[in-house]
């Protein structure tokens, strides 16, 4: 590292001329001024600079990059994060001059104004940051390479399911649209984005099969059960009945659509809150919740674990291994019935 702290503003500019010679300069102001110093004496001394580019003047191009390049999705946590809290702290610094004390320093920081329920979250945010140095050093915008961050503590809660017949009594109180939406929910295991954007065209009665695009737009093929595959071709059928009656202008190839708009249903809680309540379940019920209990209800079943990364989309089995110590609760409450 060619700049040194040795106090509380005060740095040492070290720069190599070659063939163990040195010119160093003491320098007092903020890190970020001591950057510029640094770049403007190497200039100086003939020696050469690196295409050397702020965080505050990367972070646009890079944005840029991943919405051609990945998941819209990653695209709008990406830029939440980085505007919300990546660029205001590590606006004037280049990569180059980013070190652990300063990555303390923003963990700190963060840790301060939100208090210690912001562990993932923190982490997600050193991960964008990692995800963008390296960007930068494969562009020539920076010559050091992505210092290691170490993450925050944070142990992933263990999952809350339903038993089989609180799912199956929430769909039969749904109304036919959203029963079948939750079937998908729970017998394909699929995302609340993934059913939203579940398209009519990736959707194979013949095959029973539907194809679905996940997180990071990867691409899985997921069987139908009977119920399920009987289900979408009734609602399949009904909203095309109702198509033919509307004036509105329905997107012809959504599965879902709102009713109200024609366009990409944006929620389904208040539908599902309903159904809850009718069913007399008592308990907090999401969305997810069903993907939860799809993944559970398959482990108890004694369907391997691999089999069931491949249908959750999961890149890594240890995200799937969690369902372990829910299925296990649920063979715990089993035996305490007795």
């Amino acid at each position: 590292m060619s700049i040194r702290q040795k106090g509380p503003n005060k740095w040492v500019i070290d720069i190599s001329l070659g063939r163990g010679r040195r010119h160093r300069m003491d320098f007092e102001g903020t890190r970020a001024e001591a950057e510029i110093a640094h770049i403007k004496l190497k200039k100086k001394l003939g020696r050469p600079v690196q295409n050397q580019r702020s965080v505050e003047h990367i972070v646009g191009d890079y944005l840029e990059w991943v919405s051609m390049h990945q998941a819209k999705k990653t695209y709008a946590d990406k830029k939440r994060m980085l505007y919300s809290n990546i660029v205001p702290f590590f606006r004037n610094f280049h990569f180059d001059f980013i070190d652990e004390p300063l990555i303390q320093s923003y963990k700190k920081k963060r840790l301060e104004s939100a208090g210690k329920k912001i562990h993932r979250q923190i982490n997600l945010e050193l991960l964008c940051l990692s995800a963008m140095w390296k960007w930068a050093k494969k562009r020539g915008n920076c010559i050091e390479p992505s210092i290691k961050m170490e993450p925050l503590p944070y142990r992933r809660p263990i999952p809350k399911v339903l038993l089989k017949e609180e799912v199956l009594a929430i769909i039969k109180n749904a109304g036919p649209y959203r029963r079948a939406l939750l079937l998908c929910l729970y017998y394909c295991g699929f995302r609340k984005f993934e059913v939203l954007n579940l398209k009519i065209s990736t959707v194979d009665f013949a095959a029973e099969s539907i194809h679905v695009l996940g997180k990071g737009d990867k691409e899985r093929v997921i069987p139908m059960s009977k119920l399920l595959s009987k289900s979408l071709k009734q609602h399949l059928s009904d909203l095309e009945e109702l198509k033919s009656k509307s004036k509105l202008k329905f997107d012809p190839d959504l599965v879902f659509p709102s009713l109200r708009t024609g366009k990409k249903l944006t929620d389904f809680r208040a539908a599902l809150n309903r159904a809850v309540k009718k069913a007399g379940i008592k308990k907090r019920v999401t969305p997810h919740i069903f993907r939860h209990s799809f993944a559970t209800h398959l482990l108890e079943a004694q369907n391997d674990l691999r089999t069931i990364q491949e249908l959750l989309g999961h890149s890594a089995i240890t995200t799937t291994q969690i369902y372990t110590h829910v299925a296990f609760n649920q063979k715990r409450k089993a035996i305490d019935t007795l």
